[in-house]
Formats: structure tokens, sequence, C-alpha cells
């Protein structure tokens, strides 16, 4: 097929992409952007999900690089029967702080959006505003950088699009240290970003910065904000933990948690934001959950779909304790059949 024909086919059937061209071309008028296409599109075998980014210089304050996904929404004809929503219903942006004398947008941020969106295409699990992932390594891997996690907001610029194919929102990628990913985990993600986004607006991504919890004053708002409010966290994936039963040494049947010893303090964090404010959280493993309830007795039962514990106050504090070392088997005087182990 000859170019031509090719721009007229997605002339014809291109209403998605229009979308976010239309919502990009309002703030940036006349401006042409770099644009970096894929090769082999994943509906027909490529390993890249997004058919391309775009990326747009801003000289704003601060003068930054803007980078936006084509492909988590329905780009050209309508094929879900959601009508409400495109696709996903987002596409990914980016800001990346430019250094001096900068005219070519670096092209690391391209291959983030890619595995992001890759996380979703494979596992259909969605990103929106007030997510957090840790990255697992630094977000770009040939900088000194200790941007190692990313919050999601809208992006404050380009915010929420309606097109043919429904509505989508786009959903800019922040980067974060390990720090500021848990502290936003202990307490409440949307805050911790507000807090962010104070001193810098745009929420561009400076690889440079260290963490906002270096600053007293900051550190010390978001500790008093975590123990008034509580985590806003109900859910935690704990990929490498186990949850099984057993015969007990001393008869009845034995609940047992094993985890590995790098999911401690996340599990700590969320069960002392949690039950201690008297709300439920459930940690997910690969195979099972627990959902923990606060409780003024202790007890637990096998579900359909994993185990309930209710916990009462002082087993609260006895397994806050356990998890404050890492311990190889921890056991419960209020819950003598329960058990947290290492794995």
């Amino acid at each position: 097929m000859s170019n031509d024909e090719q721009n007229g086919e997605d002339e014809l059937t291109a209403a998605g992409w229009d979308s976010i061209d239309a919502k990009t071309s309002e703030l940036y008028p006349s401006v042409e952007p770099f644009h970096y296409g894929t090769i082999i599109k994943w509906s027909v075998g490529g390993p890249d999900p997004l058919d391309g980014v775009s990326i747009f210089r801003n000289q704003g304050a601060p003068d930054h690089w803007h980078y936006v996904s084509y492909g988590l929404t329905e780009l050209y004809g309508k094929e879900s029967d959601n009508e409400e929503f495109s696709g996903y219903g987002f596409e990914f942006t980016f800001r990346l702080l430019a250094r001096t004398g900068e005219d070519q947008p670096p092209t690391w941020p391209i291959g983030l959006m890619q595995n992001l969106a890759r996380y979703v295409f494979q596992t259909g699990n969605i990103f929106d505003y007030g997510h957090r992932i840790p990255l697992n390594s630094p977000i770009c891997k040939d900088e000194d950088t200790l941007l190692c996690g990313a919050m999601f907001a809208v992006d404050p610029q380009l915010g929420v699009c309606q097109s043919e194919n429904g509505q989508f929102t786009f959903l800019q990628i922040i980067g974060t240290t390990n720090d500021e990913l848990d502290a936003a985990e202990a307490w409440n993600t949307k805050k911790f970003i507000e807090i962010l986004a104070q001193d810098n607006p745009l929420m561009v991504t400076d690889l440079s910065r260290r963490s906002i919890m270096d600053t007293p004053a900051i550190a010390a708002l978001v500790a008093a904000e975590t123990e008034k409010d509580g985590s806003s966290c109900g859910t935690l994936y704990v990929g490498d933990s186990e949850i099984s039963t057993d015969d007990g040494a001393k008869g009845g049947r034995e609940l047992t948690f094993k985890l590995v010893p790098k999911d401690f303090s996340s599990v700590r964090r969320l069960i002392a934001g949690r039950l201690l404010h008297g709300r439920q959280l459930t940690l997910v493993s690969p195979d099972s959950s627990l959902l923990l309830v606060p409780s003024e007795q202790s007890d637990w039962k096998d579900e359909d779909d994993g185990y309930v514990i209710r916990m009462s106050p002082s087993l609260v504090k006895d397994v806050l304790s356990a998890l404050d070392s890492v311990k190889p088997r921890a056991n419960f005087a209020d819950l003598k059949n329960f058990v947290i182990a290492t794995k």
C-alpha cells in the first residue's frame, strides 16, 4: 500500500488518534512534535503496546519535555462494548526537565511508557489518579538518580478528553523516590502528590532532585497527617508471599502467612495505617488473600476466596511488634493458631 493510500485510510479511521492531536494542538498550537512510532504494532505481534509517543518542548517554568502516548485508548474505530470510556480510559504523559543546550528529547521515557503500557496490556490492571508503583530500579538506568518509582496524577494541562470512542484521561507519570512511595502508601497518595506539586505545579520530573522527605518541615507534616488520617490504601499485593493452613503442633488447623523480608515494612505500615484507624486491610498473595478486620475478639476463618482474620487491639499490637524485625517465626498469644513466618 502506498503512503497516500495508508494516510487516506488512517484519516477515515483514526478518530481516537485525532482527539489526542486536537488536545495537544490546543496546548501547543502550530508546534510540530518529535514523534516516535512503533514499527511492528502490538496487534500484529509486536513487543510494544503503544503505537507511538509525541514529544513537545514546553518552555514554561520550568523548561521541559512533554511526552504523550498513543495506544492505551481506542485510536481508530470503536472496538469495546464500553461506550463511556475509550480503551483503558487513559493515555500516559510524562514531563522531563530539559537540560541546558538540549535540542533533542531523551528517548528513555518512551521505554518507561512502553513498559508501563505492557503491564496494563498483559495484566488488564489499569492505572488511575492516586496510584503508585515501585519500578525496582532507577527510572533511568543510565543516570545517577534517586527516582525509583512512579505516582500518577491527571496531567495539569491536558486533563480529560472526550473522543468519539469515549472519555479518557491524560495520566501523568511522576518520578518519585522510594521513601516518597513509602510515605504515600502509609498516608494518601493523592494528598502526597498535592505536596509534591506545591513547588512544582506541572509535576516535572527532575532526575537530580532529592526526596521531599529530606525537608524536615515536609517530613513532619506528612508524619502528622499520617498519624491523623491513617492510610487510604485498603489493598496490598504481596506477590512473593504464601498463605497456607496445616495441622498445628498442638492440634487444630493453623494459618501461616509467609512473607519475604522486603515486604515486612510495607505490611507493617498498612496494618498500622488501617487497623489502628478502625479500617480493614486486604493482603493479596498469588494464590489467596488475607482480609484483616479490626474486632474486639481475635479469630480466623476460611472463606471461598481467601481467609478472614478478626484482630483484637492486642493482636494488632503484637503483629506490629513482630513485623518490626525479620523473625523466622512469630506466634501470638491472642490467636495461637495464626503464624507469621519468614519465607
